[in-house]
C-alpha cells in the first residue's frame, strides 16, 4: 500500500505526525513548532523521521523508497481541528480489516489520478480524485459533524476535503486565499453554532518539509 505525506507551512498547532496512508483524501499531515521529531508510524510499522519535501509518495517502507512529487503554485490547505484526542490506536481499529477488491481498485485508480493532477495542475480532476471509499467512512463517525462539515466545506468552494491522517483534524484544498477564507469562515460558524471548541488555519503547502518555526 502507498503512503503520501505532505506537510503545511506556518500552522501553529504541535499537532505533530499524523499517520497518513494510502487513501488520495488522507495524505495531509500538519506539524509544525517541533523541535524534536522521533519516529513515524506507517502502517503498523516503525521507521527513523525523514523529512520530505512537497508532497511524498512513499512506494516501499522496508527498503524506504521516497518520490518527490509536485505542487501545484495556487494550492493551499483550510485545516480545522476540532479540540478532541483520537489516538491513533482507536482510530485505526474502527477501520475495517478487509476491503473489496472492487474499493481497492477504485481507490488506486482515485490515488493515480489525484498524482497525476499535481503534476498537470487540474483541479478538477483533483476534486474528482480526493474521494476515500475505505478508510473515512469508517472514521467520520469518531470527528464531530464531520459529514456536516464537509459538506460546508464543498458549498464553500473547496477542491476536496477530508480526514487529515487519523483525525480528528480536518482538511479542504484550495487554490486561492478568498476562497480558503470563505471554507473556514462558513466551518467556523458551525462549529460555533454547535458550541464546539476548535482551532482553524489556512496555509500553504511548505516546500522545505518539516522545520523548526521558534524554540522555547
Amino acid at each position: 500500500m502507498l503512503t503520501i505525506l505532505a506537510f503545511i507551512q506556518h500552522l501553529p498547532n504541535p499537532c505533530c505526525t499524523e499517520v497518513v496512508t494510502a487513501p488520495p483524501s488522507d495524505f495531509i499531515t500538519a506539524c509544525s513548532e517541533v523541535s524534536t521529531v522521533k519516529k513515524v508510524a506507517l502502517l503498523e510499522s516503525e521507521i527513523p523521521v525523514f523529512k520530505p519535501p512537497l508532497f511524498t509518495l512513499v512506494r516501499a517502507i522496508d527498503d524506504l523508497d521516497i518520490i518527490p512529487l509536485p505542487t501545484p503554485k495556487d494550492l493551499e490547505v483550510v485545516i480545522v481541528r476540532p479540540n478532541i484526542e483520537i489516538k491513533t490506536a482507536d482510530s485505526r481499529k474502527v477501520v475495517k480489516k478487509r476491503v473489496k477488491i472492487e474499493k481497492m481498485t477504485q481507490q488506486s485508480a482515485n490515488l493515480g489520478s489525484f498524482v497525476s493532477s499535481l503534476y498537470s495542475e487540474d483541479y478538477d480532476l483533483m476534486s474528482r480524485s480526493v474521494i476515500d471509499q475505505v478508510v473515512e467512512p469508517d472514521r467520520a463517525v469518531l470527528i464531530p459533524e464531520f459529514d456536516k462539515v464537509k459538506m460546508i466545506s464543498k458549498a464553500s468552494g473547496s477542491i476536496a476535503a477530508g480526514i487529515s491522517g487519523s483525525g480528528p483534524s480536518i482538511f479542504s484544498l484550495s487554490n486561492n486565499r478568498v476562497t480558503s477564507n470563505n471554507i473556514l469562515d462558513k466551518i467556523s460558524d458551525h462549529y460555533n453554532s454547535m458550541d464546539i471548541d476548535f482551532d482553524g488555519f489556512i496555509s500553504k503547502v511548505n516546500s522545505g518539509g518539516i522545520k523548526i518555526i521558534e524554540t522555547k
